[in-house]
């Protein structure tokens, strides 16, 4: 195994169970959206998930349910190259 794989894994496990601790909260958190019930609730859990991690969260109106969209900032490689990373995810 490379350094960086060796290097992601040790972050992975030093973490996993924080991170299993935070997709319990995100699967606790009710939202049924053909009723729209929970919807709202479940955007601001988002919203504050992502905050907690640093990150600028907004969440705004649609023709549908909110989006909830957010923004950090990104580390430059050594080649001086900004990069973006998209997720795009039901919530």
């Amino acid at each position: 195994m490379n350094d960086i794989n060796q290097k992601l894994d040790q972050q992975i496990n030093e973490r996993l169970d924080y991170w299993i601790g935070q997709l319990g909260r995100l699967c606790g958190q009710p939202s049924v959206s053909t009723q729209n019930w929970g919807i709202t609730e479940c955007a601001d859990l988002v919203a504050t998930m992502l905050e907690e991690q640093g990150y600028t969260a907004v969440i705004m109106p649609s023709g549908g349910h909110p989006v909830v969209y957010g923004e950090g900032d990104g580390r430059t490689t050594a080649d001086g190259e900004a990069k973006t990373l998209l997720f795009y995810l039901h919530y």
